[in-house]
């Protein structure tokens, strides 16, 4: 008998069951022991279907039809008391983020001891030093002194590793896991991934593995779920899915993932144009340094020298810390270099303020991770579009709306969505209209900042695509910011690799990655999660030890080929 049988599940919300379901006739069995991937675009079911399993549908959310057998159980039966001793003792859940599960006000001894009292009533004493022993097994050094730190304290990956530790404490028999890695590195996510894969094999717990990332379904399950629009469009054996998928949406999921063995862009330095962005020896600190201060200042960027050219693309890659995102941020002066200057299309915009720097900023734009974050919920799409053509001036009032129209047609969308809302749009939708703004002011180069990370595989390839049609129409130079390899090599001509605020290797994308020499660019390509069941790894080798530059020698650099440097 399978531990968890779900059958013609039917989920939707609010009262009035003429609106279609989100979730339609679902039908899934998790065997004892399994991994199975749960997977497709956002809005697919996924989180609905997982979150009926443990009763924690949103305020609006009924079942309207079927059942959850739970150890031949029906969940849905279960009264919130029942649920209440089957959540965390039986079935445990993590999430993507989990400093949304983590109470911020509690520290994580505090978090790790209650669950133990109320789950397993073991004393204070026993639950601290299982505790203890939970925290060292998943990798976390000091695990002693780490029980008297708040959640705050920890980087994403130690926190997803507290909240495997907590689970693995309980040994419940399912775990569900919510896009547990999606916001982390690919050296973290390898990890998490071992740790997972080490929990169901020691404790013989089961796992219900929620994710868009095709590379960790063939690296981690043993059957493979596909939903779209509610319904199962196609499940199987892993291996069988991937060799040959059966239905259409399954096989275009699929063929939209990028992999390290697509082609990179190969494209000679003489074809670009005119230098548009150069760092000369950036360094940046925070922290530290101060009348009372003990503590020395944190090098987050630390004698940095880069340079972008018209129509390239250069990729920034890294774990994160490694200061790729404060370099980004040190190119578009939104921060100031302690030392170093930086220089956009041939003008020192190091020391400059106000609205000279404001000005120079139309030759610069930036693009986030998260576009609803940085798009403002009170303004249409319209307005945002055209709030920096106005600011700058250059464009007359009496054409904004039609220029408005022309920019988000060119990125993709209707001229007609200018009237609605960031929060009526999808993901991917909202990074287009980003996009968009960032284009309205016609710049030179545009820094994006992990663009793509938070999207589905289907709607990041058509991210890239238009991202490299823009570019090749415009002769646009790209600062791409990112952890995922394989996307690097979807759209970058060259790759700089970044750890503790220095440039360790760089050159040519096909270079880099195919002929790596640096021990942390092998240990990153060798950490990223192949979509391919055949070509499954165990174990991963872990980051190298510190050395050379990183340990604080400044290091030199060495060319080992045309235009291919690494720091010794």
């Amino acid at each position: 008998m399978a531990l968890v049988d779900i059958s013609d599940l039917t989920i939707g919300f609010g009262a009035d069951e003429t609106k279609p379901p989100v979730v339609d006739g679902v039908d899934i069995s998790i065997g004892k022991g399994e991994i199975v991937a749960l997977v497709g675009e956002s809005g697919s079911g996924k989180s609905m279907t997982a979150l009926s399993i443990v009763g924690l549908l949103p305020e609006r959310g009924r079942v309207r039809a079927g059942r959850v057998l739970f150890e031949g159980e029906d969940l849905l039966a279960f009264d919130e008391a029942g649920l209440r001793s089957v959540r965390g003792a039986r079935i445990g859940m993590i999430f993507q983020e989990p400093m949304t599960s983590l109470n911020p006000v509690l520290t994580v001894g505090e978090q790790l001891v209650e669950a133990l009292i109320v789950h397993e009533g073991l004393s204070k004493a026993e639950s601290r030093k299982r505790a203890v022993a939970m925290l060292e097994r998943t990798g976390i050094d000091h695990a002693e002194r780490r029980l008297r730190q708040y959640p705050h304290e920890f980087s994403g990956g130690m926190r997803q590793r507290v909240m495997i530790a907590m689970m693995m404490a309980l040994k419940p028999a399912l775990l569900i896991a919510d896009e547990p890695t999606t916001a982390l590195d690919v050296t973290i996510q390898a990890q998490i991934l071992d740790l997972l894969r080490e929990m169901v094999r020691d404790l013989d717990t089961s796992l219900l593995l929620i994710t868009h990332d095709m590379g960790v379904v063939a690296e981690m399950a043993d059957r493979v779920v596909v939903m779209r629009n509610g319904q199962v469009v196609e499940h199987g054996e892993c291996r069988s899915i991937f060799a040959a998928p059966q239905a259409e949406y399954t096989r275009k999921l699929l063929a939209a993932v990028p992999t390290l063995d697509d082609p990179t862009r190969t494209t000679t330095a003489a074809s670009f144009g005119s230098e548009v962005l150069r760092l000369a020896d950036v360094s940046r600190s925070f922290g530290g340094g101060g009348l009372f201060s003990r503590q020395a200042p944190l090098k987050a960027v630390d004698g940095v020298t880069l340079s972008v050219q018209a129509g390239e693309t250069l990729a920034l890659v890294g774990e994160s810390g490694s200061g790729k995102s404060t370099l980004g941020r040190l190119a578009m002066r939104l921060e100031t270099p302690d030392h170093g200057w930086v220089m956009v299309s041939g003008k020192d915009i190091t020391r400059l303020s106000g609205r000279g720097l404001r000005r120079m900023r139309r030759a610069i734009q930036m693009i986030f991770q998260d576009p609803y974050a940085s798009l403002d919920p009170r303004f249409s799409i319209g307005r945002t579009i055209a709030e920096p053509m106005i600011l700058e001036g250059s464009v007359p009032r009496s054409v904004v709306r039609e220029r408005v129209g022309a920019l988000l047609e060119r990125a993709g969308l209707s001229a007609a969505m200018a009237a609605r809302m960031p929060h009526e749009l999808s993901g991917g939708q909202r990074q287009r209209v980003a996009i968009a703004r960032a284009l309205a002011v016609n710049p030179q180069i545009i820094v994006a900042d992990e663009p793509t990370s938070a999207l589905d595989v289907s709607v990041q390839a058509k991210i890239l695509d238009l991202m490299i049609e823009l570019q090749e129409a415009d002769s646009l130079a790209y600062l791409f910011i990112t952890h995922d390899l394989a996307v690097v090599r979807r759209i970058a001509h060259r790759v700089a690799v970044m750890r503790k605020g220095r440039i360790v290797e760089l050159g040519a994308a096909a270079d880099v990655l195919e002929r790596p020499i640096h021990p942390y660019t092998r240990a990153l390509i060798a950490a990223a999660p192949v979509p391919d069941p055949a070509r499954r790894r165990e174990r991963r080798h872990g980051m190298p030890e510190t050395e050379g530059a990183a340990a604080g020698h400044p290091g030199e650099w060495r060319a080992v080929g045309d235009q291919h440097w690494v720091l010794a």
